[in-house]
């Protein structure tokens, strides 16, 4: 048996939007299965980012959102489950007014924050996406 105690890191501003903290279970046996509790504060999420593998994450506390880039935002709430394909591009985070907890179980080694773009000159670049306050708004209007 392992007790993982400790004090949870506080999410970097290149990934997250406001105060995220998270807490990585480490020296697991798969280094290819990630376990995170990531707690969120009221109105803070990720930015969008791809998982190499699968990922379930298990709402433990408050009222938060998770958003494909293609699809519609689903609200979720303490005892649901989500689970994502690999290399979906998504973001999770709080709602406007409520604290969001959940764990999650990623089955790979990588995320993914950075995309490729492209500007009208043709030159390429890798950057992070922030959620845009326009779907970050619409995530939540029927609150």
């Amino acid at each position: 048996m392992q007790v993982y105690s400790g004090t949870p890191e506080k999410g970097d501003r290149e990934k997250f939007h406001n105060d995220v903290w998270l807490k990585r279970f480490v020296d697991l046996p798969d280094d290819s299965v990630r376990v995170f509790v990531l707690h969120f504060t009221p109105g803070a999420r990720t930015n969008w980012h791809v998982h190499a593998g699968r990922q379930v994450m298990y709402v433990l506390f408050g009222e938060g959102c998770v958003q494909e880039w293609s699809g519609k935002a689903a609200v979720v709430r303490p005892g649901d489950v989500v689970y994502l394909e690999p290399g979906v591009k998504h973001w999770h985070g709080a709602a406007p007014n409520a604290d969001f907890i959940h764990s999650t179980i990623a089955f790979d080694r990588e995320t993914y924050w950075k995309f490729r773009r492209e500007d009208s000159s043709g030159a390429v670049t890798m950057s992070a996406e922030p959620v845009s306050e326009a779907d970050y708004d619409a995530a939540f209007s029927h609150l």
